[in-house]
């Protein structure tokens, strides 16, 4: 293991760089008072579940856009780390920085502030709520406790024998069917490929991020040695998907992952790729594997468990102050099912 990996990925000053050249509709930044951050407009029907009430909000955000999809001022980095704990911890005290806050979100014309995905048992949780913000429940991390695991091996022996021999059934016919997985090190010359494997899996996704450019496939491998970068080929040699983590030293975050489209649910090459992620980070010595939200049910098979977060919310126009204040108790009874796990493994 690059002992000078054992630094999170918010103070790797080259991932930063790459985050804010690969994205640059962000406006990834960096500011004294307050550390990174970016600007983009905040989807609040995303994390509601299926249904009329999400479908009726986003009608009324394609005629409300303005009051109903926010522009926003994000602390932090807008992909990995998923949990944030550490741009928390970062923040200088929050009474110091709550003028330095508005002025940025005069600046950038924002009409809310949030902090996503933080422990909702953080210390510093008392602060976010006494500086004015609002907490509500995010999609839960999936995260896997590989302390004392040496080999995957290993690991597959703490299964329950069904799931143990799920993945075993899995490999086995990734394999028999001709695949194989590689590290690359240089993601340039394939760039391409990984953007048209990516593009069908997001757009698919029931939960939507910000969306990765041409640009950040290209120049993925650039930044740092943090970078894993694996590709499934076929028996002609072509790509048939990828998984590309980072590892800081400590945490393994499980960044991104596509299949060609005319492989989807074929092949096991979807899983024989998720199960690298998880070999790669016991081969580095991770103490944890952050597995990301959704296929819930899969991830918890495989072993990983839910991590409750929240977003901090923080109205600075007056319609979204108002509507923090008087609608949390709504917020809060919209977004129960992020709380419960049987409710998520059914719907995501």
């Amino acid at each position: 293991m690059d002992t000078a990996l054992n630094v999170s990925l918010i103070d790797q000053p080259e991932y930063a760089e790459f985050i804010a050249k690969s994205h640059p509709a962000l406006r990834c930044s960096k500011d004294d008072s307050i550390g990174h951050f970016f600007v983009a407009n905040l989807d609040i029907a995303e994390p509601l579940l299926p249904g009329l009430i999400r479908a009726n909000l986003e009608l009324a955000q394609s005629m409300l856009p303005r009051y109903l999809k926010p522009k926003a001022l994000f602390l932090g980095t807008p992909f990995e780390p998923y949990r944030q704990d550490d741009v928390l911890t970062r923040l200088p005290p929050l009474e110091k920085m709550v003028d330095g806050l508005h002025m940025l979100s005069s600046r950038h014309r924002v009409q809310c502030i949030v902090m996503t995905n933080v422990s909702p048992t953080h210390e510093r949780c008392s602060e976010l709520l006494d500086s004015g913000f609002t907490l509500l429940p995010s999609f839960p991390d999936m995260v896997l406790n590989l302390r004392d695991i040496e080999t995957f091996e290993e690991y597959l022996r703490l299964l329950k024998a069904g799931d143990r021999s799920s993945v075993r059934r899995n490999l086995r016919v990734f394999g028999e069917r001709g695949y194989e997985i590689r590290q690359i090190k240089n993601s340039e010359p394939i760039s391409t490929n990984l953007y048209e494997a990516y593009l069908p899996f997001f757009n698919r996704a029931k939960v939507k991020w910000f969306p990765h450019s041409p640009e950040f496939f290209r120049d993925a491998t650039d930044f740092s040695n943090s970078t894993r970068l694996f590709v499934a080929s076929d028996t002609d040699g072509e790509l048939a998907g990828f998984a590309m983590g980072y590892f800081d030293g400590r945490v393994y975050h499980a960044g991104r992952l596509g299949v060609r489209p005319d492989l989807f649910q074929q092949d096991r090459v979807y899983f024989a790729l998720l199960y690298r992620f998880i070999e790669d980070a016991i081969s580095l010595g991770a103490k944890q594997l952050s597995l990301e939200p959704t296929a819930y049910r899969l991830k918890r098979h495989l072993g990983a468990k839910p991590r409750p977060v929240v977003n901090a919310i923080m109205g600075t126009s007056p319609f979204w102050r108002t509507a923090l204040s008087l609608g949390k108790p709504l917020g809060y009874r919209l977004l129960r099912h992020l709380n419960r796990p049987k409710v998520l493994e059914d719907h995501y």
